[in-house]
């Protein structure tokens, strides 16, 4: 029902917003259960009163007009009603032509007892209550929301709408003796954005020491070093969870000073907010910009037994470890905003600056060869293992440094031996059986999981090696097929990673001479390398729900 009348607001909504709100109907009823009544609210066109009557039946839309521009049978309300009425629930409308609809119903559902873990999880915590917070957004449903939560934790909240308005509250409030203790201000905003009201507030010496907590819809590369470097004390993507909030919340009032301009330890990320205060022996940063490969580099070490944390590139990876004493960290090499030499340089003279314990870093290469091995161990790295990673490798080179063993002099460059017998068609079948191996019993099929991440990641790689070629831009094709080669290599696909090579080799060397000839054979590669895969989704498998 949620998923029809959502869908709906989207598909009648050009423009503003799309808001569902869950409450609670008086209080439980005595036969232990309680009715819930469910808003789902669009500023999009609205309906007449002839409109809303006949809504609800069968084959039925809004007007022929409608059903030509945003399809549909009428079938999906119809349903929604019957269901709610066979809930012993209510459904209705509410809406005027142009300002937006809002459906609602009701359903009768049973209580769960509640449990001490649950009663724990939404105490407020302590050094949230009575905190004076300011919210500035200029989205009123975003402001209502960020209240309603800090009511919650026993935190003292108050909203404004611009930057302008929340320089003069929080100058009110400062001359008035009671400052902001706390400002969680939006990034995007009219007028004065979130960056511009943060620089205003750091340069006024009345406000500089109230931190800043900032959230953005919409977050680019280098909007985080952005928001570091005019002394915001955390950075958070939408959608944040409420737990999240919370967490960071606390974490920023728990530092006892605002943060200053590039203080980057204490700036506070999604990927720093941990709640463990020791070090478990199984917890690993695993630093990764591709989407396949880190989720299947994951999948191996929770096999493994251990739990992984994730950072995107190098500048979150430093933010991560500043929060959390890894006990070793998986590093790619090539990643964009800061690679993984670069961040393990900055790693070691942070390490050595503080006096701090050395954090095992281990280079995921694309080559163990002697060339790869000494950069990344001139970088200050401690270890490396190839990729494609291979289970039995990384469970070796984990245990040698989590057991604080340094890695050997005496190891091999490169594996040793025969080549494997080539895939006899594009995918190597070999590469998806170890891939299945790592599924857990009850989650959902990993294998699928990981095709359908590298299908649409292959598509986007794809296009951006087109774009590259087209503009002569050598770095952007490199970067392109270097990130698509180490999908395919963990895919299987091997003669389309070999061309990806070619194809970053002609990149590297500034060389596009070659980019056409190679795209063409690349797309058709890919082509066969999809049919493959597209039939290993549709085979029949043991069921990986258990």
């Amino acid at each position: 029902m949620l998923t029809n009348l959502l869908g709906n607001a989207i598909k009648f909504t050009e423009r503003g917003e799309v808001v569902l709100r869950a409450s609670l109907v008086g209080g439980a009823n005595g036969d232990g259960r309680a009715t819930v009544r469910f808003d789902v609210s669009d500023t999009g066109i609205g309906l007449t009163d002839e409109q809303r009557e006949k809504l609800f039946r069968s084959f039925s839309q809004a007007d022929t007009s409608t059903t030509r521009k945003y399809g549909g049978t009428g079938l999906g309300l119809a349903i929604c009603k019957q269901l709610v009425g066979l809930m012993g629930g209510e459904i209705w409308v509410e809406s005027a032509p142009g300002e937006g609809s809002t459906f609602s119903f009701t359903v009768p559902l049973k209580r769960q007892p509640e449990s001490e873990t649950a009663r724990t999880a939404t105490a407020p915590r302590a050094d949230l209550r009575g905190l004076r917070v300011l919210v500035v957004d200029d989205n009123e449903t975003n402001r209502r929301v960020l209240e309603r939560q800090l009511v919650s934790w026993g935190a003292r909240g108050k909203s404004v709408e611009s930057g302008a308005e929340a320089l003069e509250e929080m100058r009110r409030a400062a001359d008035g003796g009671e400052p902001y203790k706390l400002a969680i201000i939006d990034m995007q905003m009219p007028g004065m954005d979130g960056l511009e009201l943060a620089r205003l507030a750091k340069g006024d010496p009345e406000l500089s020491a109230t931190p800043l907590v900032m959230l953005t819809s919409m977050g680019q590369r280098g909007d985080g070093d952005k928001a570091r470097a005019v002394g915001i004390s955390a950075y958070l993507t939408k959608p944040v969870r409420q737990s999240e909030l919370r967490d960071c919340l606390t974490a920023v009032v728990g530092l006892g000073r605002a943060v200053e301009p590039h203080d980057s330890p204490s700036f506070i990320t999604r990927y720093s907010l941990k709640e463990e205060k020791s070090v478990p022996e199984g917890r690993i940063l695993l630093v990764e910009d591709n989407p396949v490969n880190q989720r299947v580099a994951a999948a191996m070490l929770e096999r493994l037994g251990y739990r992984v944390d994730l950072a995107d590139n190098g500048r979150e990876a430093l933010d991560a470890i500043s929060r959390f004493p890894y006990p070793a960290v998986l590093m790619d090499v090539q990643m964009p905003e800061m690679d993984g030499l670069e961040a393990t340089r900055e790693l070691r003279r942070r390490e050595e600056a503080a006096g701090a314990r050395r954090t095992p870093v281990i280079a995921m290469t694309a080559n163990a060869l002697e060339g790869d091995r000494e950069t990344c161990l001139r970088a200050g790295m401690d270890d490396y293992v190839a990729k494609p990673v291979k289970p039995a490798e990384l469970d070796e080179v984990l245990q040698r440094w989590i057991a604080g063993e340094a890695a050997t002099d005496d190891r091999p460059d490169a594996a040793t031996g025969p080549a494997p017998d080539p895939p006899k068609g594009s995918v190597d079948r070999s590469v998806l059986g170890s891939l299945r191996d790592l599924q857990e019993e009850g989650e959902p099929d990993i294998l699928v999981e990981l095709i359908d991440l590298y299908l649409d990641d292959a598509l986007a790689r794809l296009e951006g090696i087109r774009e590259a070629a087209a503009k002569g831009d050598a770095h952007s094709l490199e970067r392109n097929a270097h990130t698509l080669k180490g999908s395919s290599q963990n895919m299987g696909a091997t003669r389309m990673a070999a061309l990806c090579a070619e194809l970053q080799e002609a990149g590297r060397a500034d060389d596009l001479s070659r980019a056409p000839e190679l795209m063409d054979l690349l797309s058709a590669e890919f082509e066969l390398v999809k049919a493959e895969l597209d039939e290993e989704r549709a085979a029949p498998h043991p069921d990986s729900s258990g």
